[in-house]
């Protein structure tokens, strides 16, 4: 998939050049949740509320709420040790244009900031795989599988990140991917 390809190549420039940002992106885990500024709350953590609230009673919550729970506690121990640098914050293809000579442009750097690389990696994944228009016959998980593959041939994570990359998926999939199967948002 061309999207992991750019993403990919976009994170192995990033770890070469200084990151002059000091604040995260919107996609940042641990931000706290002190206020509405980008880096300074965790989207991740406030969607899984909302699904707290929504959910709460139904009777396999509260193991999804441990696991849940289970995981922020270990990825956080290991947040600070992810490969992270500057990142756009909002890769995808309603943010890119073709040009003149054939290559892509991207725009729209509202959200940019320090991020670790593996958490941006897998929500864009995400959302191309789940979200993005798409024709063909692949299906989501396949569609993501090729993100990843493509991702790593341009930036290969590293062990640490090859360790957590289940973990983080599931924190990020379990709030992004919509509609779920088991999970229905109401209205």
């Amino acid at each position: 998939m061309e999207f992991g390809r750019l993403l990919g190549i976009r994170h192995r420039l990033s770890q070469r050049m200084p990151n002059l940002f000091t604040n995260a992106t919107s996609w940042s885990f641990f931000g706290g949740n002190q206020s509405n500024a980008i880096g300074d709350y965790d989207e991740n953590e406030l969607s899984f509320l909302q699904l707290k609230k929504h959910y709460h009673s139904h009777p396999l919550f509260s193991k999804i709420e441990a696991l849940y729970n289970e995981y922020r506690f270990n990825i956080k121990q290991v947040w600070t040790r992810l490969p992270q640098g500057a990142v756009q914050g909002d890769f995808c293809y309603y943010n890119m244009t073709r040009i003149a000579n054939g290559s892509l442009a991207i725009f729209d750097f509202n959200l940019a900031g320090n991020e670790v690389y593996l958490n941006e990696c897998i929500g864009v994944g995400i959302y191309h795989a789940w979200h993005a228009p798409y024709i063909g016959k692949l299906k989501e998980q396949e569609r993501f599988q090729l993100f990843i593959e493509s991702y790593s041939k341009e930036r290969p994570l590293e062990s640490l990140e090859q360790v957590y990359f289940p973990q983080l998926k599931s924190l990020i999939s379990s709030i992004s991917i919509r509609p779920c199967r088991t999970w229905m948002y109401p209205g």
